[in-house]
């Protein structure tokens, strides 16, 4: 008597797709899972609740001062330390945009455009010139109350002042492809800059304690 055999390849085919597909769906589980835990590690450790960035105030000082009329006609420089804290990060200092302000209001303006390169653990310094020039077409002004507020405390010989400061950084997580852009907007506290009668110039008070932070 004649037997045939039936090959199970057929029964056996729908199976292995199954079992490719379920093998597909773990590996893409688990490499989603990775990427999870990468952007969740990366955010932790150097975005913007890690706090990789240190700003302080170095120095601030007043030349040509003349509180005659609106526009200020006076000249301010501001020395900003940016710190980074981070391990393995490397900052690039693209741009910053500042404006001062007096009892809020604001006088003149600043902008730096010429980046710098904060590396692992160290700082670098960023020299801010305020004038009438950086402010453009939109230039300040001070009503003659203001003027007449902020000729008394001249004439008392210390006036405080307030920075806006929005800095514009590329971070890069060195030894890897891994880099981000952000704007770091630090909150300055109120500076006290001090007149000598009859002088033009003024300069921090004594009694400021530089660095001065700032918090970002």
């Amino acid at each position: 008597m004649l037997t045939i055999e039936f090959s199970d390849d057929n029964k056996q085919q729908p199976s292995t797709k199954t079992q490719m597909l379920i093998l597909l769906f773990a590996a893409m589980a688990v490499l989603l899972g990775f990427l999870y835990a990468s952007v969740i590690f990366m955010s932790r450790s150097y975005g913007p609740e890690s706090r990789a960035v240190e700003v302080h105030i170095e120095s601030f000082s007043a030349s040509n001062f003349n509180v005659t009329s609106s526009p200020l006609l006076a000249e301010w420089k501001v020395e900003l330390d940016i710190g980074n804290r981070k391990d393995h990060l490397r900052i690039d200092v693209e741009e910053i945009q500042s404006l001062l302000y007096y009892k809020d209001h604001e006088i003149s303006c600043a902008m730096a455009l010429k980046p710098i390169k904060v590396l692992s653990n160290k700082q670098g310094i960023v020299e801010l010139n305020f004038n009438r020039e950086a402010c453009g077409e939109n230039q300040p002004f001070l009503d003659d109350d203001l003027l007449h507020q902020l000729v008394e405390e001249r004439r008392r010989g210390k006036i405080r002042f307030s920075l806006r400061i929005q800095i514009e950084m590329t971070f890069e997580l060195l030894r890897s492809s891994w880099s981000w852009q952000r704007r770091v907007e630090p909150t300055c506290p109120e500076v006290d800059v001090v007149f000598e009668v009859g002088n033009e110039h003024g300069r921090l008070a004594s009694e400021t304690q530089v660095p001065i932070p700032c918090t970002v």
